[in-house]
């Protein structure tokens, strides 16, 4: 017994020297920004308020294939995680190998003189992979299993903007369909007006072709407005992992001074530009720092491998003497407590450390890009949200001039002081200048989404 305590002692002395048992330290955070923790922490539905979009969101996060990829990652994740943990525990199982009966017979004393020792098939192991090893493989698996959590809650944002997008634009679609379906009407009746003129002689031919020739790109504009509204269609039924369908949407108040009222976002002020640094509550950074935990894990369990390992085995017997347990209180007979130490591998513990070394090194560097990364997309978002607003207060006066010179070209064409060519050109000029508002205001909506994306989309 005493021998085994300085065994263990000279164990545990040597393990600590191998500085094994570190636990990797988070990088410190900056303070977060108010706006940026707001943003980080609040639930998707404090920024949503559409009913149906909520609908379909939440349609969307119960059926959709990735999700479930992702909650099984968890799954397996907590698989790995408890059997680390269960690696420290001894093992016991069968060896058929060592099954045995020996004994003695006295002569003359028949059964009753008969001592035999039984060796039951059960080997007894602890150890082998050193303390060090099964330490680190168990943070290991909880840093991966923290991973999975965070990709999970990365899916999870990402699928909401993306649906959100699409939906936005669906509305947009919606709203320029309108527009046009609007001018086709009014062009219509100005085909018929020309027409007549023409046939009373009051206009030339030609003018009834280049007017039907616009219409005709008019109505060809609404059949292109048709095909990217189904094919958007077919993506949020993908998404939801549904049947191709209609999909159900409000409409689009474009009508609203304000282009910040128009969307279900807050847009920040004076927040550009944002450091990387002040982005920790984004999943996919959580996720990048977790692989360098791992990472470190993973070198510490290649060091682990030069340190001695403390083992313990045995198998389990007893003997009798005349059909009785001679000595029940030492049923484990065979035991053997050791401890190895590497001294020759060919080189392969050292290639080991180096590869675990190397492989940190290059997780720490993807772990920067993400945060780079996600510097960049904040403030991308912000500036196309602050030029989306700026390009809106140009676009409403451009379309109050647009309709003001169609009005007034129109109104000279029906008393002979405009040609016809003039109206087609006012016309034009005001129906994609009514299409390019909607863009800009789409573009405006899609940037407040990524802005609560890239700030988290409420992963923390």
């Amino acid at each position: 017994m005493r021998h085994s305590i300085i065994i263990c002692t000279i164990c545990a002395l040597t393990l600590s020297s191998c500085a094994i048992f570190k636990k990797y330290t988070p990088k410190q955070q900056p303070k977060q920004d108010t706006f940026i923790s707001s943003v980080s922490e609040a639930d998707w539905q404090t920024y949503i308020t559409d009913p149906v979009l909520r609908g379909h969101i939440n349609t969307a996060l119960a059926n959709n294939v990735d999700m479930r990829s992702r909650k099984l990652a968890i799954e397996q994740a907590d698989a790995r995680l408890r059997a680390a943990k269960l690696g420290f525990l001894p093992t016991l199982a069968i060896s058929t190998a060592t099954v045995g009966v020996s004994g003695t017979v006295t002569p003359g004393s028949g059964a009753s003189g008969a001592t035999l020792s039984y060796q039951v098939p059960l080997a007894l192991n602890w150890g082998g992979e050193g303390l060090g090893t099964l330490t680190n493989r168990k943070r290991q698996a909880a840093c991966l299993r923290d991973q999975a959590e965070d990709n999970l809650a990365a899916e999870h944002a990402n699928l909401v903007a993306t649906i959100a997008r699409a939906y936005t634009q669906l509305q947009m679609l919606d709203y320029q369909a309108a527009i046009i379906d609007s001018t086709e009407q009014l062009w219509q009746r100005v085909l018929e007006t020309q027409r007549i003129l023409v046939k009373n002689g009051k206009a030339y031919s030609p003018s009834v072709g280049q007017m039907e020739t616009s219409l005709i790109n008019v109505q060809i504009q609404r059949e292109q407005l048709k095909q990217q509204t189904y094919q958007l269609e077919l993506v949020i039924c993908l998404l939801m992992n549904e049947e191709p369908h209609e999909i159900a949407r409000s409409a689009w108040h474009a009508e609203v001074e304000d282009i910040s009222e128009n969307s279900m976002f807050a847009t920040p002020n004076s927040l550009f530009p944002i450091p990387a640094s002040q982005l920790s509550n984004r999943a996919d950074v959580r996720a990048a720092e977790r692989n360098v935990a791992a990472a470190f894990y993973q070198t510490n369990m290649a060091k682990a491998a030069f340190c001695p390992a403390l083992s313990l085995s045995g198998l389990i017997g007893w003997t009798n003497n005349g059909g009785i347990v001679a000595n029940p209180g030492q049923l484990l007979m065979n035991a053997v407590l050791g401890l190895a130490q590497p001294i020759f591998t060919g080189g392969k513990l050292k290639a080991n450390l180096t590869i675990a070394k190397l492989e940190q090194e290059e997780a720490a560097n993807r772990y920067v890009q993400t945060m780079l990364r996600a510097g960049n997309e904040v403030n991308d978002a912000i500036f196309r949200c602050k030029s989306a607003q700026e390009r809106d207060v140009l676009y409403s006066r451009m379309l109050e001039v647009q309709k003001e010179a169609y009005d007034g070209t129109r109104e000279l064409m029906n008393k002979g002081k405009a040609s016809y060519i003039e109206v087609l050109t006012a016309q034009e000029a005001y129906l994609n200048a009514q299409l390019a508002d909607a863009t800009n205001r789409y573009n405006a909506i899609i940037s407040l989404i990524d802005l609560y994306i890239s700030l988290g989309g409420g992963t923390k």
